[in-house]
């Protein structure tokens, strides 16, 4: 990664040194690779950007200004926006006293870290609304099994005119077309910038969106840490779902312009119930990922360095116990990796990926704030933002 002194601006001696440390550091933002989320310390930038400490101030000030960083105690300056915002007027918003929806299906009824992206990102968007005195109700339609104008009578009772939407999928176009006829601002969250790709729907005029971008971030995990591999697996459920092709399509990309071996396995296995057990679940995803692996567990013992990609960590978790029983470690002979973070498989010190759920919800408070400094004009017109999952390496890969 390129240090501040490389962003150094010269033959501008008329311009103010802030002006110029904040130049500086807005370029060096840009070109930061998007699993970076902060800035050096203070100290670093003074030494990096030879200028003094005020001047660094001032810069970081001028950056929060204009929505491209915010400043958070023990952990430095953290970076919200690689571009800076068009609506500076947004820190004038007040938020205090005003209340905001956020509707979702869902069949857990509890906060916590329960590897569910709507409530994860419902508890961070939260925090930051209620620090600023606002409120956030919370809609699950499954529970409640309501109709769209029975959400309608509740949001106008409570007087909300702007609701996040997660998952989009499982409302209809008359949802979205009721809520724009009764002036309510709604902002889709998308688990995979591939919807955007595959449904319109987020890109109607007047709804906002906030997207994750799993596939660039694979890519950028692989050319980070695992360009030593000579053969990469992805393992998968036969499902004809959009993203699984996309992902699988960047690893595939990756090992080619590499000249790495790929194989692309998927296990066509019945899913027990349209609502399965704990116990069952857990059983089905493992012979997902013993079904996957199988067919090439010998092939992998004729390469130094294999890395297994899995769809999620449950798949690899399959994947793990089928090479354990076989006779295969991890990661010594065979690399793995999942995905998706889940709580109760961190026991397997997986090396992972997760959403980056304070990021959305900053991406949402920001999309909020944009919105109030002029409702009317932002009901009808679109805005979005893309948010980068986080990489988590443990002890499999």
């Amino acid at each position: 990664m390129r240090s501040l002194s490389e962003y150094i601006i010269t033959g501008q001696d008329q311009l103010p040194k802030y002006e110029l440390a904040k130049r500086a550091i807005m370029q060096y933002i840009a070109d930061l690779p998007e699993d970076v989320d902060c800035l050096p310390y203070e100290y670093e930038m003074e030494e990096q950007l030879k200028v003094g400490r005020r001047s660094v101030r001032r810069a970081l000030e001028e950056l929060r200004k204009v929505g491209m960083i915010k400043t958070v105690r023990n952990r430095g300056s953290l970076i919200l926006s690689r571009t800076p915002s068009s609506h500076p007027e947004v820190n004038d918003v007040v938020l205090n006293g005003l209340r905001v929806g956020m509707v979702f299906y869902s069949d857990q009824d509890v906060h916590g870290p329960t590897g569910y992206l709507p409530w994860q990102v419902s508890d961070e968007f939260e925090k930051r609304l209620n620090n600023e005195g606002g409120y956030v109700t919370l809609y699950n339609l499954r529970q409640l099994k309501w109709e769209p104008k029975t959400l309608l009578d509740s949001l106008r009772w409570q007087k909300i005119n702007w609701i996040v939407i997660c998952k989009h999928e499982k409302f209809t176009d008359d949802f979205f077309e009721l809520m724009a006829a009764a002036g309510i601002k709604v902002v889709t969250v998308e688990n995979d910038i591939s919807y955007l790709a595959y449904c319109s729907r987020p890109l109607y005029s007047g709804i906002d969106f906030v997207s994750v971008n799993h596939e660039r971030h694979i890519y950028s995990v692989l050319c980070s840490h695992y360009e030593d591999s000579d053969l990469l697996v992805y393992c998968q459920l036969l499902d004809d779902a959009f993203w699984v092709n996309a992902r699988a399509d960047v690893i595939k990309r990756f090992a080619n312009e590499r000249g790495i071996g790929f194989i692309y396995q998927r296990a066509d296995v019945k899913k027990p119930s349209d609502f399965p057990s704990h116990d069952e679940y857990l059983d089905y995803y493992k012979e997902i990922g013993s079904e996957c692996i199988a067919p090439v567990a010998d092939e992998l013992t004729q390469y130094s360095r294999p890395l297994v990609i899995a769809g999620n960590d449950h798949v690899a978790r399959g994947v793990m116990d089928y090479l354990h029983e076989h006779g295969l470690k991890v990661p010594e002979q065979v690399r793995v990796i999942g995905y998706d973070n889940i709580v109760n498989l961190r026991y397997l010190n997986l090396t992972t990926s997760d959403f980056n759920s304070p990021a959305i919800a900053d991406a949402l408070f920001s999309l909020l704030k944009e919105y109030l400094v002029d409702p009317e004009s932002h009901r009808a017109v679109s805005s979005g933002r893309i948010v980068m999952p986080v990489f988590i390496k443990r002890n499999t890969a």
